[in-house]
Parts: structure tokens; sequence; C-alpha cells
């Protein structure tokens, strides 16, 4: 059984006392603009043994247009990408992240874009909709391989991303990759019934 990742989200003074602790990082596109944070993520980069994930911002309340989102991955070619999405909205979750495929975002329509792996948002009102969010998304053939389940999930229900999880593994096997993304006060309880019940998620 393979151990659940870490991904950490250092502050920039901090990145190179913490950044070195795992080869899984999540860089904010808001914080690219400051020099120290984005060559730090370029060297990450450029280094084989490390996976890093852009975020999309949503989650920051610093969401990035579609246009300046595949603008920077293009910069930055990361290993994965958060794509679009709209923080407890099912719908424009959706609209979000096929419009990133549109005129908007540009995605796929050069070369270099198809080695940039893709994740949705499972966004919803609860963590049913959230797994209806996803196979919505599924059966549009969206071309992604990870799906991330949002902290916004955990309000009201401690263990909601485990049971989405745990739907979402029982409807699409190991298609896909399970990315819990962000933390909460909850964490220590959430992260030990997800070894003890969802060893298939990855990070």
């Amino acid at each position: 059984m393979e151990e659940v990742k870490l991904a950490f989200i250092p502050p920039t003074m901090h990145l190179g006392r913490y950044g070195p602790l795992t080869n899984m990082h999540l860089m904010l596109p808001q914080q690219l603009g400051v020099a120290p944070y984005s060559m730090h993520y370029m060297r990450f980069i450029a280094e084989r043994d490390q996976f890093v994930i852009m975020d999309n911002g949503a989650a920051e309340a610093k969401p990035m247009s579609a246009r300046t989102l595949s603008r920077l991955a293009r910069v930055y070619m990361p290993s994965e990408l958060v794509l679009p999405d709209v923080l407890a909205d099912s719908k424009a979750t959706i609209k979000a992240t096929l419009d990133f495929f549109g005129p908007e975002g540009d995605w796929l329509q050069q070369p270099q874009d198809y080695l940039v792996q893709l994740g949705v948002v499972a966004q919803g009102t609860d963590w049913e909709e959230a797994c209806d969010t996803v196979m919505e998304l599924d059966r549009h053939v969206v071309p992604f391989k990870t799906i991330y389940l949002p902290r916004l999930l955990l309000q009201g229900d401690k263990y909601a991303r485990v049971k989405a999880a745990t739907r979402l593994h029982n409807t699409f096997g190991e298609t896909y990759n399970i990315h819990l993304l962000g933390a909460s006060s909850l964490w220590s309880t959430e992260v030990h019934a997800i070894t003890e019940t969802c060893p298939f998620v990855r990070s």
C-alpha cells in the first residue's frame, strides 16, 4: 500500500526550509509575481523527481481568469494543473472547467499542453453533489487525471471527503487519482480516516 503524499504550501519566507521535506508541491499562481517564489518552483519543476501542482486560486478568493491560468501553465509547465472551479457551485464549476478548453482558456490547442496532467475540482453544496459534478465532467470526456476534493466540503460533515473519495473510487476504480485539496483544523482526524479506509487516495 502506498503512503498518502503531502503537498506543502509554505509561506515564501519558509520555502527553503519546508520545500525540501516533500517531493509534491502546490504552487499558488497569485504568488508567481514574487521572484523568490517563482524561482523556487521553477527549480522544482526542472527536477524530474519533483511533482508540482499549479492551483487555480479559487480558494484564495483570487481566482485566475481562464486566459491567465492557461498562460501561466504554459510558462511554468507544472506536473499538474487544477482546472477552474467555483466554490460550492456545481453548475458554475462544470461551465468554468469546460470553458477552459474553449476560446477563453484555449487549452489543448498547443502541443505542450498535453504534457501537463489535469485535475477537476469536485465542487457542490455537499459531498454527494460534488461527486455528481465529477461524473458530469467525466461524461463530457474532459481529459482529466485527478479529482480534487476541496476543503469546503468539510463544512457540516468532517467525513465528507472520506465519503466522496469512497464513492468516486467505487465508481471509477483506479481511473483517476484523488487529492484532498486544502487542509483544515480536522486535518489529523481526516488523514487518519483516509489512511484507514481509503488507501487509494493519492495525496
